[in-house]
């Protein structure tokens, strides 16, 4: 919810109906064995995915966990209901948050940058949170919800902008068996008084490949995932159900370090958690990894390195000098980047002894030269990396090159 209603508005309505109210689970399904059926009669579909639009309709003081992706984007969410209080937490890559719906008050914790203590406050009738909380909100389970679901479906179905698959097959999802089915969503043909009520603008993508595996008894939907394209770009949502407890939740306590600044804070992360969904929205393969990579060194966050793919490593060897993190170096993987992760250390600390930890010799001595400590007159730039992997690869070739002449051959590690 926060990532689609906030970042991905361009399938606001369709996600409104058929995403934001249902519990799901990973694509990482076992293989499936497919059930006897008639290749043309969808019926046994049609009333699997109706019953999955009830879940939550009998839900009372109840916990349930999942997580979502949206274009690998990931969200975690867990859900406290009792009685007429409701507890909503919220993790995404920049922060994690608590939004308390008590019965007389609202109240928002915001841990941001993410590690650091939370700062709660009341946002009780504030306009500015509003949405925002409602948008929380809305991930609730309840009858009412469950009903609107189920209409929906109906409705679509019976226009025929549903076309289901009559194909349904075994799957087991997280040591779960289900049902798998398959459907299509296409609303091209819808009317402009379709277009308002499921909230779809002229310019949305209206064609969306469903599947998804349903417990046949329960309804509960424990893996789902829709694709679509826009703009010449594929889009891909998933959805896993982590955990549900329909009743027996333990009472919701408030908290009570409840202070000013938790709405200002929000506004912080709001602005760098839609630049950093930005990145996956718009990017793909090293496109995207360099986009996180570099929210990662602007805004100083060794967090973001480990979401940038195949920059990881070169993530962590950037910051280095900047953060002057000891704990960077050791977790990269690529021995090459090691090497440089130190000497970008060396050089920042203008401590040798970091030198140490270089495997490859032909590097040790420029770390040795950068890490040496200045002169009290001294002052001059801190190490350019381009420039030292120029150097690395110079010298490398010219190692190679001089090993061949010889007849031995070395084994070097570029930078």
């Amino acid at each position: 919810m926060e990532y689609r209603q906030k970042i991905l508005l361009l399938t606001a309505g369709i996600l409104a109906v058929f995403a934001i109210y249902w519990a799901v689970a990973t694509l990482l399904a076992a293989p499936h064995t497919e059930t006897q059926q008639n290749a043309t009669d969808t019926s046994a579909a049609q009333a699997l995915l109706i019953k999955a639009m009830g879940f939550g309709a009998d839900a009372k003081d109840y916990t349930y966990a999942f997580t979502e992706l949206t274009d690998d984007y990931p969200v975690a969410y867990a859900i406290t209901a009792k009685g007429n209080e409701t507890l909503i937490a919220v993790e995404n890559p920049v922060s994690t948050k608590k939004a308390y719906f008590l019965a007389n008050d609202s109240i928002l914790c915001i841990s941001y940058p993410k590690g650091s203590a939370d700062v709660c406050s009341s946002v009780q009738g504030m306009n500015d949170t509003d949405l925002y909380m409602r948008s929380l909100k809305a991930n609730a389970l309840s009858n009412a919800m469950a009903n609107i679901n189920t209409g929906n479906m109906k409705y679509l179905l019976g226009k025929g902008y549903v076309r289901l698959d009559p194909a349904i097959t075994d799957g087991t999802v997280v040591r779960t068996q289900c049902k798998w089915i398959s459907y299509v969503v296409d609303m091209s043909g819808i009317s402009l008084d379709e277009a308002a009520r499921f909230g779809i603008s002229t310019t949305s993508p209206k064609v969306f490949t469903w599947k998804m595996c349903i417990d046949n008894a329960t309804g509960y939907i424990y893996e789902k995932t829709f694709n679509y394209s826009f703009k010449g770009m594929q889009h891909v949502y998933d959805y896993r159900l982590e955990s549900y407890q329909p009743n027996g939740a333990q009472p919701i306590i408030a908290p009570e370090n409840v202070a000013e600044g938790a709405v200002k804070i929000l506004y912080n992360e709001r602005g760098q958690q839609s630049a950093l969904a930005r990145c996956y929205i718009d990017n793909r393969g090293d496109e995207r990894d360099g986009c996180i990579a570099d929210m990662a060194l602007s805004g100083r966050n060794r967090a973001f390195c480990d979401l940038a793919g195949a920059r990881r490593d070169q993530c962590f060897v950037s910051l280095a000098p900047v953060t002057k993190d000891t704990t960077l170096c050791p977790a990269i993987t690529s021995i090459s980047y090691k090497d440089d992760c130190y000497i970008e250390l060396g050089g920042a600390l203008k401590n040798n002894s970091w030198c140490g930890n270089i495997q490859n010799q032909s590097k040790v001595d420029f770390c040795m030269n950068v890490s040496k400590p200045k002169s009290a007159n001294e002052s001059g730039p801190s190490i350019d990396i381009n420039k030292f992997i120029d150097y690395v690869d110079k010298k490398n070739d010219t190692d190679a090159g001089a090993a061949n002449a010889t007849g031995n051959a070395t084994n070097g590690t570029g930078g």
